[in-house]
């Protein structure tokens, strides 16, 4: 339950570039924030990729994915967008790792 909303709390967190573009391609995908977990390990979590048709619900799903594996803090993390080179949609995954106990 939480994890759904947090990942409702994602699609405001979203920009509005990405609402318009439906028609767009997702021309890269990237990691960043403080976490210690590989990006490889983290990417496995992404379904979407680099080509395909950008879809917000994809890239909410592919962000409750990543939240699912309760490596990052849920309230510090988040997903954007940004406007690519080549006319497409840049996903970043903003991540923070959990505070260990």
């Amino acid at each position: 339950m939480a994890c759904k909303l947090l990942a409702l709390l994602a699609v405001l967190m979203i920009s509005g570039y990405a609402f318009a573009s439906d028609d767009k391609l997702v021309e890269k995908i990237e990691f960043k924030g403080k976490y210690s977990v590989a990006n490889d390990e983290i990417a496995r979590q992404v379904k979407t990729k680099v080509g395909d048709k950008y879809l917000h619900e994809a890239i909410i799903a592919d962000f409750e994915r990543i939240l699912a594996t309760k490596l990052f803090d849920e309230f510090k993390s988040s997903v954007v967008t940004k406007p690519g080179e080549n006319g497409g949609v840049i996903v970043v995954f903003i991540l923070v790792d959990k505070p260990r106990k």
